[in-house]
């Protein structure tokens, strides 16, 4: 279906209840927007979000929070350089990533604090990169299910090959491009 405001829709559809997001976009503002309205509703429900981004967009998201959002409310938010993220280990390794990814979230599960995630998922010239996620997201899409968690993960159209595409439609639940939402029961 065609849609204007997307990322809401789908927030709404999904109703606080898990939900594994592919974001496949093309406009970088809209792609923005997308990041701030995510941590906006995540904020005003009372969440913790954790956005794992470029250096690039970081510094943009920490101009808007300053403006947009009180002390408190910004201190919900946890932003991770997605180049050490990703790359902790000097490679785009799916087991280290997953396990990072854990530790990353387990303070807000310990404490029994809803949180949602954001990354946006870049990698080098890797030439064995696709089966890399396809592991990486696979067990993502396991550990959320049944944790009341809403994980966005987003990747450039002009960086993601079609294989990946198509393997990255069957590991989430929902995708989200610049105006369309796709979900399984009703594909259009």
């Amino acid at each position: 279906m065609v849609v204007q405001n997307g990322l809401r829709q789908l927030l709404s559809h999904f109703n606080d209840k898990e939900a594994h997001i592919f974001y496949h976009f093309n406009d970088n503002d809209l792609y923005l927007n997308n990041v701030m309205t995510f941590i906006s509703i995540g904020i005003k429900k009372g969440y913790h979000i954790l956005v794992i981004e470029n250096e690039r967009n970081i510094i943009h998201i920490n101009s808007r929070l300053m403006k947009e959002f009180s002390e408190e409310e910004c201190s919900k938010v946890h932003i991770i350089n997605n180049f050490d993220f990703y790359y902790a280990n000097n490679s785009f390794d799916p087991k280290v990533i997953y396990d990072h990814f854990i530790k990353s979230i387990a303070p807000f599960l310990d404490d029994h604090s809803m949180v949602w995630t954001w990354g946006l998922v870049e990698w080098g010239e890797e030439s064995e990169i696709i089966p890399k996620i396809k592991e990486y997201e696979q067990n993502l899409d396991k550990f959320i299910k049944g944790k009341d968690i809403i994980s966005v993960c987003a990747y450039d159209v002009q960086r993601t090959p079609e294989q990946l595409k198509d393997i990255l439609m069957t590991c989430h639940c929902a995708m989200l491009t610049d105006d369309r939402i796709f979900l399984p029961q009703s594909k259009s």
